[in-house]
């Protein structure tokens, strides 16, 4: 906290030094003097600085929701007590509002104390904010037009990715959001509010936190991010004129007035191209990276992937890779198969983990455990399962086993679970297999029988 002496060294040798000074200074004030020292008002800044050290205002100790000050050095330890207001309107009239400065009165005294400031940090808490942000039952506070249920997904606010330096700051009162304002390196451009005194209670909360106000972004970055073929483009708010932002790879750099390259202010939630600055590229075609190239030399795609997310967008046409049905996809996103190419997850095609391939569908089979293999690489077993022919033996009735559950006697093999095995550990022909092997027997001695008849 801030002390008399802190604040004016000097004054420790004033004849109006007061016993009453050693105790903090009223949070709010100070607050004050901040704000006029931050907005360059030195005229004004030097008015209440003057009155600080004539009457060092501190935290009432009988009301927490007034100040005490010395009036006169004749006073002693004895205070005047009064409102945040009052006192602030007898020094500088025609700067403060009584109304806000009371507001400022409830955020630091500890007594009052119901509002809190609070910053969103990640992009799922900031999108999911705005998403709930007319939910009065979320406590989320009020609506706007980046609150709206028609906007496209993702969000528009997913553009303000954290990792170039947004947050969402929110002033909450009693647990409700009754103030919000994007920051980015600890300054701000607007505040969104239902009223002007809220507004003036998050402007003073955020410059107390140590954040200074902006006219606009320029400079700042948000996340190229595409939806349905479009840009997404939130509402940002023009300051004297609209914001725009040049593509710069993955993102935006945004100016404020120009007409470079797209503008942010609409209320859909998607960014618009300037006329201009399409008419300036006729017969070409801007490729997702930001750059121009001729219209021939360009294809424009637009699929979901597999790994997820969705390309949407022209691209060079050298990295895209065309389909067996004719389509077109980015070399990356699209396996060769059977001559032919497919896009990766596409039903028509499914992975052979065996032999670490895709294949056709059409000539797949699905084998016991789940995983897909070729058509001639697996053998359905007695059970009616689907197994890797390599895993299997063939029985002498023709069917199949897995290799594990099948035996070799006399070379032929049986089903292990068939077959008899007797002390020695010798395996015997099982008994279910009589009559075929009398039809063997019977077989190999047909010739000498036709031979005698003949």
């Amino acid at each position: 906290m801030t002390t008399y002496q802190d604040l004016n060294p000097l004054a420790i040798m004033s004849s109006r030094f007061v016993p009453g000074s050693r105790k903090p200074l009223t949070p709010a004030i100070e607050a004050a003097y901040g704000h006029l020292i931050a907005e360059g008002d030195v005229a004004n800044a030097a008015v209440l600085f003057g009155a600080i050290c004539a009457e060092w205002p501190t935290i009432s100790e009988d009301d927490p929701t007034r100040l005490a000050y010395s009036r006169t050095p004749q006073q002693g330890d004895r205070r005047t007590k009064t409102s945040l207001g009052k006192w602030l309107q007898r020094h500088l009239p025609n700067v403060f509002g009584g109304r806000a400065m009371d507001q400022l009165l409830a955020i630091h005294i500890g007594g009052c104390k119901r509002t809190s400031l609070v910053y969103l940090k990640t992009s799922t808490e900031i999108v999911d904010h705005m998403r709930n942000a007319r939910h009065e039952d979320m406590a989320c506070g009020f609506g706007s037009c980046m609150t709206a249920q028609n906007l496209p997904d993702p969000h528009p606010y997913a553009v303000y990715d954290p990792s170039l330096g947004w947050e969402l700051a929110l002033l909450k009162d009693g647990g409700k959001v009754v103030a919000r304002a994007l920051v980015n390196d600890k300054s701000f451009v607007r505040i969104y509010a239902d009223d002007s005194q809220k507004i003036e209670q998050m402007r003073f909360a955020l410059m107390d936190d140590g954040c200074s106000h902006a006219d606009n972004w320029t400079g700042k970055e948000i996340k190229a991010i595409k939806s349905n073929g479009r840009w997404l483009g939130p509402y940002i708010d023009p300051v004297g004129s609209e914001t725009c932002g040049e593509l710069c790879g993955d993102v935006f750099m945004l100016a404020a007035g120009g007409r470079a390259g797209y503008k942010f202010s609409n209320i859909d939630g998607y960014a618009e191209i300037y006329e201009e600055y399409e008419e300036d590229h006729e017969g070409e075609c801007q490729l997702d990276d930001g750059d121009w190239v001729p219209e021939n030399d360009a294809l424009y795609l637009d699929y979901r992937r597999a790994r997820g997310g969705r390309v949407s967008g022209y691209y060079f046409v050298g990295e895209c890779a065309q389909l067996a049905n004719g389509g077109w996809v980015l070399s990356e996103d699209a396996v060769e198969v059977a001559g032919g190419y497919y896009l990766q997850g596409d039903d028509a095609i499914v992975y052979d983990n065996s032999y670490d391939r895709y294949i056709l569908a059409e000539d797949s089979v699905c084998l016991s455990n789940g995983d897909y293999a070729h058509y001639d690489d697996a053998v359905e077993t007695r059970d009616g399962e689907w197994e890797l022919w390599r895993g299997c033996q063939e029985l002498e009735d023709e069917t199949f086993v897995l290799k594990e559950d099948a035996i070799e006697i006399g070379g032929r093999w049986y089903l292990r679970e068939d077959c008899d095995q007797n002390e020695e550990g010798e395996w015997s022909v099982p008994e279910v297999y009589p009559a075929l092997e009398d039809a063997n027997e019977y077989a190999i001695e047909m010739p000498e029988v036709a031979n005698v008849n003949a």
